[in-house]
């Protein structure tokens, strides 16, 4: 990340004397005493300008990070480097160009994308373009103390599943954009975070269309205030697909979107405010972030808390680094497939365009392949056997132990063999050398596929919330309590609950006939 070299900066401070400054300004005055040196006091202060010391060193400054920035909300030790930077003039267009081909995460500065609507998307402006048409804007709020938004799919949080939340963190709201702007404004003990597609891609026209619901000076600026054209020629250039949608994002100081990735090329384009975004190479996806499994609520994050992180739980996390990077407005960031991306905004009010692209014609990198091929073992194995005998099954097929299981004089053991058999080929297809399977399949069951509890441990049933705890006083004798059937008649009186006794000696009239 760079050294602890700090760098100067002007500013007027006081310090003290020395002897030789003391001698260089004595002079010849009259005084009331006669004409002589007048000698300043050894501990009389001057001003004079001197250095201050920053606490950022020259790397920082030059990557973007300012002094009363928050604090990064993850350990320091996992940024080893820093995102490469290029321009988007022809000078080092070929070195970004480069980076994209590798897929690997570039910024370019001074980005001629979004560079129109810098200016005239303030939050007034905003407000004024997009208007209060669409009624159920996307937003995500959080307590303010934790200030962090995992935006889960909730189609999967099934009730009475393995992997049921049932309170998630996060809670999905639906409001006018203008509600948005004054609660984001006004509210204190909530944050909130804003999420929402605003223009998408149409088949059968083939042109990228705005949403409904948005006003017609905001519809305006996406279509005459994005550079398109500069935007076509870029991608035009990496072999991608179409651009698939776009998202705006608006959010405020110190809101945290932890670690998650996705499946798709994505451009993040910095319109007003600062981010930091700290990028984690797929290839580490099982070797320490522990992403949640495919069919979770909080799929695609990771399971770790990079604010505190459990390593007895997740000790892999320890050999976690990636790269970092500060988006200004004006910075376009390049996310290639399955990157991990953990995001922090830094100014009062953040406003980002997320741009989503096809893959096209682009080959799948190297390190991204088996984290692709986990998530179609996690889908064939549930769509099989179910989604909690995920693990189990995953487990025996990475240690060969499956025989116990299959049964081939029937078909649902037939049907297993078959399955056992196409997981193990899936991954030697994908991964071109035979035998990966079992490493494959014993790193994705590490610390994955069970039952997450901790995210229901401060939920409490509603019911229960008012309910006292009775306790009994028992005054029963010592003859009660060890003979109750000789006391029944007083005990079931005092509402004491007798068991009834079964003798297994036969007695005519009692449980035999006479």
């Amino acid at each position: 990340m760079g050294s602890d070299a700090v760098v100067p900066d002007e500013q007027t401070v006081v310090v003290r004397r020395n002897e030789s400054q003391e001698s260089a300004s004595t002079s010849w005055e009259l005084t009331g005493r006669g004409r002589g040196r007048i000698k300043p006091r050894r501990l009389h202060p001057t001003v004079q300008q001197v250095k201050r010391l920053t606490l950022l060193s020259q790397e920082q400054l030059t990557n973007g990070e300012r002094e009363g920035d928050p604090a990064a909300r993850f350990p320091q030790a996992l940024a080893t480097g820093w995102v490469v930077r290029g321009n988007a003039a022809a000078a080092k267009r070929h070195k970004t160009s480069q980076s994209l081909r590798q897929c690997q995460p570039v910024i370019i500065e001074s980005c001629p994308f979004a560079e129109r609507l810098q200016a005239s998307w303030t939050l007034d402006c905003m407000v004024e373009a997009i208007g209060d048409v669409k009624q159920d804007w996307s937003v995500f709020c959080s307590d303010a103390k934790r200030n962090a938004f995992l935006l889960g799919d909730s189609s999967q949080n099934a009730y009475g599943s393995d992997y049921h939340v049932r309170e998630p963190e996060t809670q999905l709201l639906h409001m006018t954009f203008p509600s948005f702007i004054e609660s984001l404004k006004a509210w204190q003990s909530r944050k909130l975070l804003l999420q929402e597609t605003v223009m998408e891609w149409q088949a059968d026209s083939k042109r990228l269309v705005v949403a409904t619901g948005l006003g017609p000076k905001a519809c305006k600026d996406l279509k005459e205030c994005l550079d398109w054209q500069w935007l076509r020629q870029l991608l035009h250039g990496q072999a991608t697909g179409n651009v698939t949608s776009t998202q705006l994002q608006v959010g405020s100081t110190g809101s945290l979107l932890p670690a998650s990735y996705q499946s798709h090329d994505r451009l993040l384009v910095q319109v007003t405010g600062r981010q930091r975004v700290l990028l984690i190479s797929p290839d580490q996806a099982f070797s320490g972030m522990y992403p949640y499994p495919v069919h979770h609520l909080y799929d695609r994050f990771s399971m770790v808390n990079f604010e505190k992180p459990r390593l007895d739980v997740w000790p892999r996390f320890s050999s976690v680094s990636g790269c970092l990077a500060i988006l200004s407005p004006g910075d376009l960031l390049y996310v290639p497939p399955f990157w991990f991306v953990h995001t922090q905004l830094l100014e009062k009010v953040n406003t980002t365009l997320q741009v989503n692209i096809a893959p096209g014609l682009r080959l799948r990198h190297p390190a991204s392949i088996p984290l692709q091929v986990s998530r179609l073992l996690e889908e064939r194995v549930a769509h099989a056997e179910g989604i909690p005998n995920v693990r189990q099954w995953l487990q025996l097929v990475g240690n060969g132990d499956e025989d116990a299981l299959i049964d081939l004089g029937t078909v649902r053991g037939y049907r297993r063999s078959v399955l056992v058999q196409e997981l193990r080929d899936e991954v030697d297809l994908n991964l071109c050398q035979t035998g990966s399977w079992a490493n494959l399949m014993t790193a994705i069951v590490d610390a994955r596929l069970f039952p997450t509890p901790w995210l229901n441990k401060k939920f409490r049933e509603p019911l229960y919330l008012l309910d006292k705890s009775v306790q009994l006083h028992d005054d029963r004798s010592e003859e009660e309590r060890k003979y109750p059937e000789l006391f029944r008649a007083k005990l079931e009186g005092d509402n004491w609950h007798v068991p009834q006794h079964v003798s297994t000696l036969p007695i005519p009239g009692y449980n035999v006939g006479k």
